[in-house]
This record gives structure tokens, C-alpha cells and sequence, in this order.
């Protein structure tokens, strides 16, 4: 792979630095990982710049480093590649809702859906029903569960159903706990 990066061919070269990315993630070592994906992203190639932003973005989440995955996140978002772009966007959706920012981790569930990209845009509608639960909005929940169902996502649609299904009885709980 390095013989290929460093040949600084236009299609090769970042091609290769995301493969490498993977291998070496693969291997556990990150920091090489981290450069590799860097080394694609910075190419500026159509294809492996926003995989390879999806990645690091990934892969700064893992290790907890939050402003640097938004930030790779952001960058494959901006490529506004059909498939990378909707998924760094449910990603980001799900890191806002973890740090509690549900504003923000709205926006981006919104913004996935909105892609129509077959995954990110269910799953989003999920999440989304999620989202609206801790917040205490149910009306939005059922709603966005119902939509979650009619996607017909092989995964997302059952898991809806089942939280569809649980709603009542969550909420029944939560106003049992209240008195």
C-alpha cells in the first residue's frame, strides 16, 4: 500500500491510503490508521475522501476524542457523497444524542432522514422515536416509530414495532414513577 500512496497517482494513491486505514485498524494500530485516513481525506479524491472521513470519524469516537469525529464527520457530510454523507449524518445524530445534545442530534437524525438514503434515513427514524422519548414527547415518538415501520427496513422495522408496541407501557411506568 505504501508503494502506492507514495506514487502520488490521482486514483490509486488515496485508494490506497483508505485500504491501509482499514488494515491497520483492523491490526489495532490506530495512530497509523488515523494517518492513513488522514492521508486519503487530504486527497481530496470524490470517492475516498468521504469514506475515509466516515472512518476517522469512527474512529475518533471510539477513543473519545468527540470535537475531532464531529469535525470528520462534518467533513464527509460536506462531500455530500449519496452514501457517505447520509451515514456520517445518522452518525452524528447518534453522538449528539449520547452527549445529550438531543437539539442538535435532532437536526441530524432530521437531516439523514431528509437524504432518503435507504439506512441511514430508517435508522434515523428509529433513533429519532428514541429521541423523542426521552424527551418526553410521545406523540413524536409514535410518530416517528410509525414512519420507522413503513420504511420496511429488514432491521429497523421490527425493532420499531417492538417499541411501538412498548410505548404504553413505558409511559405508563413514567407516570407511575411521577405520583
Amino acid at each position: 500500500y505504501q508503494q502506492v500512496i507514495d506514487s502520488g497517482h490521482p486514483e490509486a494513491a488515496p485508494r490506497a491510503a483508505f485500504d491501509l486505514g482499514i488494515l491497520s485498524e483492523e491490526r489495532g494500530e490506530y495512530a497509523r490508521a488515523q494517518e492513513a485516513y488522514q492521508q486519503a481525506t487530504d486527497s481530496g479524491h470524490p470517492e475516498a475522501t468521504p469514506k475515509a472521513a466516515f472512518n476517522l470519524g469512527v474512529l475518533f469516537e471510539e477513543r473519545g476524542e468527540y470535537d475531532l469525529a464531529v469535525e470528520a464527520y462534518q467533513q464527509a457530510i460536506d462531500s455530500e457523497h449519496a452514501e457517505w454523507a447520509p451515514k456520517a449524518v445518522f452518525n452524528l445524530g447518534v453522538l449528539f444524542e449520547e452527549r445529550g445534545e438531543y437539539d442538535l442530534a435532532e437536526e441530524a437524525y432530521q437531516q439523514a432522514i431528509d437524504s432518503e438514503h435507504s439506512d441511514a434515513a430508517s435508522k434515523a427514524r428509529l433513533n429519532l422515536g428514541v429521541l423523542f422519548e426521552q424527551m418526553r414527547e410521545y406523540a413524536r415518538a409514535q410518530e416517528a416509530y410509525q414512519q420507522a415501520i413503513n420504511s420496511g427496513h429488514p432491521e429497523v422495522a421490527p425493532k420499531a414495532v417492538g417499541n411501538l408496541r412498548e410505548l404504553p407501557m413505558r409511559l405508563t411506568a413514567r407516570e407511575l414513577g411521577r405520583a
